[in-house]
């Protein structure tokens, strides 16, 4: 067996692992016992030495001037790591077991990204990523990212310990589900009301995208599925009903509760669907869009999770520590993460000005970055001013989450810009 493939089979346990974990924090959750309490960083462990392994061997292989995160595969690999080191951390010296359900989710959809995206060889750099001040941006990336989200988490919580009221809830939710529909139907349900991922063309003994001859190479066949246009149309209404529902009414929200659940439910049985024609059409396959399926992974957790919290948030918020630990863990770990996306900043500025000869050049990356900074530097701002700290605080640092979120993929992904891994 070669190092590499030695490396790619540890990539592919540690997810397995981490999922475990999650199970295990879930359980812990519903029911604490002390046995679990031991268990969760036991096997959390496992997962993080398979991973830091995996890692080292691909450095190895690399050679010391190529660093295992240099690639779109690999600063998934490398995200998710820092993710889930932090989270092992900060869960054994805070003694709390169910931050993990949260960010190690992350991490087993980071990882799970990183599996179908087809460049997982070690090829060398090309010029422009042959400079330290890239390798050591992209070293501080995962800690800086890493801090952010951990903190945004943390508001969450602190914001469900607080009470948010069923109105802000709903409104919360269905935003959030109205949100989630649009984005995951991307424009041609909105401009067509048709609902498409890339078709795969098996050539060479592997899958690959059916590019569209004499065209862009991002240009590729689309294979429709009606029905889940027509799931996610009903739900995107029925979200949009809820939303001025709840907006509308001042009291008595079983109704808009009834709707929501509806929508969530339609909702999650579109992404069902998806699922099940992509492991059984002969030309889609998980590679067709990963980046793609993977956030509707995460919207989908998230959407149930808000379901279980509008119908039992007293439930859910007494499993939480008090709300003024949650707002103290959530400004730590910003805090911890905010001096790194400074640099981030700082070093990605140096390398720019050594690749391209200029300093900023509002770069999609660039830009998101810097507004990445801004929000935090807001919320880092407000935690500390009378009238701003709390609720107000933790919201922007919600929104800060979901920054981070389009600042690592989404600009790269989406926009065009000098990003090269993006691309790939």
């Amino acid at each position: 067996m070669t190092a590499l493939r030695m490396s790619q089979d540890l990539l592919n346990i540690a997810p397995l692992v981490y999922f475990l974990t999650i199970f295990f924090e879930v359980i812990y959750w519903i029911k604490p016992s002390k046995r679990l309490y031991w268990i969760i960083p036991a096997v959390a462990s496992v997962a993080l030495a398979a991973h830091t392994t995996a890692l080292g061997i691909r450095w190895i292989e690399g050679g010391l001037y190529r660093p295992p995160w240099t690639n779109l595969y690999e600063s998934l690999v490398y995200f998710a790591w820092g993710l889930a080191v932090l989270t092992f951390v900060t869960e054994l010296r805070n003694k709390i077991r169910y931050m993990g359900m949260f960010t190690y989710a992350l991490v087993f959809i980071a990882m799970g990204l990183a599996y179908f995206t087809p460049a997982k060889d070690i090829n060398p750099l090309v010029p422009s990523l042959q400079s330290w001040w890239i390798l050591a941006h992209s070293f501080l990336a995962a800690f800086a990212y890493s801090g952010l989200v951990i903190g945004s988490v943390f508001s969450f919580l602190y914001l469900i310990k607080v009470g948010l009221g069923p109105k802000t809830l709903g409104i919360s939710g269905a935003l959030l589900g109205l949100g989630m529909v649009l984005t995951t139907g991307g424009g041609d349900l909105l401009t067509q009301g048709v609902y498409q991922l890339n078709e795969m063309i098996f050539v060479g003994g592997s899958w690959v995208k059916n590019v569209i001859p004499g065209s862009d190479p991002r240009e590729i066949y689309q294979v429709a599925l009606p029905p889940v246009a027509w799931m996610l149309g009903i739900a995107g209404g029925l979200y949009l009903i809820a939303l001025l529902s709840y907006v509308l009414r001042k009291s008595g929200h079983t109704s808009s509760r009834g709707i929501y659940t509806l929508a969530t439910l339609i909702h999650v049985s579109s992404a069902a669907w998806t699922f099940f024609q992509v492991g059984t059409r002969p030309s889609l396959t998980w590679g067709s869009s990963p980046y793609h399926l993977g956030l509707i992974c995460f919207f989908v957790l998230l959407q149930l999770f808000f379901v279980v919290l509008i119908f039992k948030p007293e439930a859910v918020a007494a499993r939480l520590p008090s709300a003024e630990r949650l707002d103290r863990l959530a400004f730590s770990l910003t805090f911890f993460g905010f001096p790194f996306m400074t640099l981030i900043l700082i070093t990605g500025a140096i390398w720019a000005h050594e690749a391209w000869g200029r300093y900023w050049g509002w770069d999609p990356k660039e830009t998101t970055a810097l507004v990445t900074w801004l929000i935090y530097a807001a919320y880092v701002h407000a935690r500390r001013t009378p009238g701003w700290s709390g609720r107000k605080a933790a919201l922007i640092s919600i929104l800060g989450f979901f920054s981070v979120l389009f600042t690592y993929l989404g600009a790269n992904l989406v926009l065009s810009g000098l990003h090269s891994y993006g691309a790939q």
